[in-house]
């Protein structure tokens, strides 16, 4: 008897890959997202911190300066949330590949167990014919 052995099993292997390498991608970006908000977080902390320490000050020249620095730090958490942005768009593009990667397998092996269900159906026919046959024989002997 011959083993069981799917046709598309090489197509159902490049599926799998394939959806091994998104969710690695998808990994990776979730990863640089968490990380730029936690920069985001850290930009917004020390925004925060600067404007508490410019009520102390009584200098001209130093609230100038730290104006400057509030006014640069306001420029770099609106550029993080532009980039957070862009990776979020990126995840979502991302995650959605992935679901899309995840049915395309799952339709293969769907596909798979069907063929084995009817790989199986065909072997227990086989082997009823052949104990049929076998039956006949010894009927016809006896």
């Amino acid at each position: 008897m011959e083993a069981y052995k799917f046709s598309l099993e090489k197509v159902l292997e490049w599926r799998t890959d394939k959806e091994k390498d998104k969710a690695r991608e998808l990994a990776i970006i979730q990863r640089r997202l968490h990380e730029e908000e936690e920069k985001l977080e850290g930009l917004l902390n020390r925004l925060s911190q600067a404007k508490r320490e410019i009520q102390s000050y009584k200098n001209i020249q130093k609230l100038q300066q730290q104006r400057l620095y509030i006014d640069q730090i306001e420029e770099e958490i609106e550029r993080k949330k532009i980039e957070i942005e862009e990776i979020t768009k990126r995840f979502d593009k991302s995650r959605e590949e992935l679901l899309a990667a995840q049915k395309d397998r799952k339709v293969m092996e769907k596909l798979k167990e069907k063929d084995f269900q009817s790989y199986k159906t065909q072997i227990q026919k086989k082997e009823q014919k052949q104990l049929d046959e076998a039956a006949i024989l010894r009927y016809r002997q006896a």
